[in-house]
């Protein structure tokens, strides 16, 4: 009784309100990764860095040339650069950035640590047809290394190399080694008939990564070296976006989430943070890059007051069982009033998929973590939602139509699942991403029973208003 007892004083006493139809993300397979790795911070690269230092990138719009697809985006028309190329990225360190570039985003996410900034190449670089490239059997690594030559003479590459490993203390320093620290490549979108594009990796939105399999290679410009590997390491040069024809705010979480294998390395999520899809880093992946800390809950009768997670960092962690502090199991509780712009907890219910920037979904969240010692890889967490655990019954399978799994044999289906039962113990939430093994995989939940007993393709597995433990509504978290 004393784990529940803890929360609900939390939940009850100690919760402080502060007074002041997207698609899912498709990364690359598993890209290998460097054995060397550095001790605290991101394995590959820095996520924090100290006065008058930064991580500086090279942003590069591309487009092929002849192209006929979407030629009238309103976003990034032909022939032009898009709408938001300026609004990407800041080109000196501040401790304030404009809304929505990449450098505000790793400013708040990393509580002001980190700054990562970098210049847009001002003009759209156009390459040759896709048909050159996919009848000479090249790659996305083929195209980079055309464009990087074509814009060589207009840029100066040393301004991009600023950071090195030191191999003895297994950390990083604002000192250059000789090789490019980032450079984005983002492509406005090919046809990638035959996914000659993707070099056998699956049709990707981006990957983070320069070149595919089989196609290492080093550019040497301005003295620098350009590294383009099918691998994770601290001399790896950058990342590809293919599908960069959409948003902003579209755009935006896949490069944090590319760079973010760099920091954590090769795996994805399962439940939440950027590295599974969301806006926002988790607890998990914030505390391990050394950007927040969390508050351990001692002993019975422990109370705390939680600020917003996002602005002010605070989580809870209250360990299984509770008398081991050092437990590799254990809770993470977290207040979000959605006080930031990139707090989409969540993106289903009402959202339905959308970016949402009002309170709705406010509330305490909270997080069953498991291997919570491990490397990200090997960390298991799932949100303990507030509408609770159940058992599910296959249904049969719903048309959503086109768009979901194409190309395979149930192209346009999803599976309907029914809750038969209420399982607070081993039961799985409607957010539980690993829903039900059908077709040879785990499907995410997309389809869910209503009362009526009809159907509904919904976007719930992103988040719903009733995930959150709130008042007048759920407030106790009990076995």
């Amino acid at each position: 009784m004393k784990l529940i007892k803890t929360l609900l004083i939390l939940l009850l006493t100690n919760f402080t309100l502060q007074a002041s139809g997207e698609e899912e993300v498709q990364c690359a397979a598993n890209i290998p990764q460097s054995s060397i790795q550095a001790q605290t911070g991101g394995l590959y690269k820095p996520s924090s860095n100290g006065v008058n230092e930064y991580m500086k990138a090279l942003v590069v719009f591309v487009q092929f040339d002849d192209t006929n697809v979407d030629i009238y985006n309103t976003t990034w028309p032909k022939d032009q650069l898009p709408t938001w190329a300026d609004d990407l990225i800041s080109s000196s360190p501040s401790s304030n950035y404009p809304d929505f570039t990449i450098s505000d985003y790793w400013k708040e996410m990393s509580m002001g640590s980190f700054d990562f900034i970098g210049d847009v190449y001002p003009n759209l670089v156009t390459i040759n047809t896709e048909d050159y490239y996919k009848t000479n059997g090249y790659h996305f690594g083929e195209c980079n290394k055309d464009a990087l030559t074509q814009i060589n003479p207009y840029v100066d590459f040393s301004e991009y190399d600023n950071w090195s490993f030191n191999s003895s203390t297994n950390s990083f320093e604002f000192s250059p080694d000789g090789y490019v620290d980032m450079i984005i490549m983002i492509y406005r979108t090919p046809n990638n008939d035959g996914g000659w594009f993707d070099a056998g990796e699956g049709d990707f939105n981006a990957i983070a990564v320069l070149s595919g399999s089989g196609n290492t290679y080093t550019l040497n410009f301005d003295g620098v070296n350009i590294l383009a590997k099918r691998s994770l390491e601290h001399l790896g040069s950058g990342l590809t976006v293919k599908k960069g024809i959409k948003s902003l705010t579209y755009t935006l979480p896949i490069l944090a989430h590319e760079y973010g294998h760099y920091l954590f390395g090769y795996n994805h999520g399962n439940t939440g943070g950027i590295m599974s899809g969301s806006y926002a880093l988790s607890a998990v992946e914030r505390e391990r890059l050394g950007h927040i800390a969390y508050t351990n809950c001692t002993q019975n009768n422990f109370t705390l007051t939680l600020e917003d997670f996002i602005m002010n960092g605070d989580v809870l962690r209250i360990p299984i069982p509770i008398t081991n502090p050092n437990s590799t199991t254990f809770f993470l509780v977290e207040n979000h009033q959605k006080l930031s712009k990139y707090d989409q907890i969540i993106r289903g219910g009402s959202i339905g998929g959308g970016y949402d920037y009002t309170d709705t979904g406010s509330g305490i969240y909270v997080w069953l973590v498991k291997n919570g010692n491990s490397a990200i890889p090997s960390v298991y967490y799932e949100a303990v939602t507030a509408d609770g655990r159940w058992d599910w019954a296959y249904e049969g399978d719903y048309y959503a139509g086109p768009g979901w799994y194409v190309g395979k044999t149930y192209e346009g289906y999803l599976p309907k699942t029914i809750r038969t039962a209420v399982n607070r113990n081993t039961g799985k939430t409607d957010k539980k991403e690993e829903h039900i093994w059908w077709n040879g995989h785990w499907a995410s939940k997309w389809v869910d029973d209503q009362p009526s007993g009809s159907y509904q393709l919904t976007r719930d597995v992103m988040g719903d208003e009733y995930d959150a433990f709130n008042f007048d509504y759920n407030e106790l978290l009990t076995p």
